[in-house]
């Protein structure tokens, strides 16, 4: 039986936005933190209500290791949450080492080394596919409705006092 969906559901944990730089993040439907982008374009000024809960767990020992990695001056494992990847996008991204790939396939003369340069290239390509099916897709903000004027009650009813600079 086919399911209609009239509009997008909105997250629980989710970023809105308003004009003039105004961000808004909402977490099971209550304001958690209040942004203002600087006027610069580089950084926000920003206020936090107090309500925010992690959607992670705690911190266990399978998270000791990426302490350890930073100890040993290795790259730790992190978690990394994003949009799903969107098939399209992954084709996109696949066709340039797929086409790549081909081509040596083709290219390749019979001798001594042909072997190692197979394995290398076969290596190269699962890398270049394994990232473009991890690569992280723009997260979105969803437009708050009532705009700025929305922002701005919510922002003197949940941190009063609060006025980050106006923007010019």
């Amino acid at each position: 039986m086919p399911t209609r969906i009239e509009h997008p559901v909105r997250p629980g944990l989710r970023m809105e936005c308003a004009d003039d730089g105004r961000l808004l993040l909402v977490q099971g439907g209550r304001p958690v933190l209040f942004a203002r982008q600087r006027a610069s374009h580089h950084g926000v000024h920003y206020a936090r209500t107090g309500r925010y809960a992690s959607p992670l767990g705690p911190l266990r020992a399978a998270d000791d290791r990426g302490l350890a990695a930073l100890t040993e001056g290795a790259r730790p494992q992190l978690l990394l949450l994003s949009r799903a990847a969107d098939a399209a996008a992954v084709a996109m991204r696949s066709a340039w080492p797929l086409r790549e790939y081909e081509e040596r396939m083709a290219a390749l003369a019979p001798g001594p080394l042909t072997g190692a340069r197979v394995s290398a290239a076969g290596r190269r390509l699962a890398a270049a596919l394994t990232a473009a099916e991890r690569a992280a897709e723009i997260t979105r903000a969803w437009p708050l409705p009532g705009g700025v004027p929305a922002w701005e009650r919510a922002a003197a009813a949940h941190v009063p006092g609060w006025a980050p600079p106006r923007t010019p």
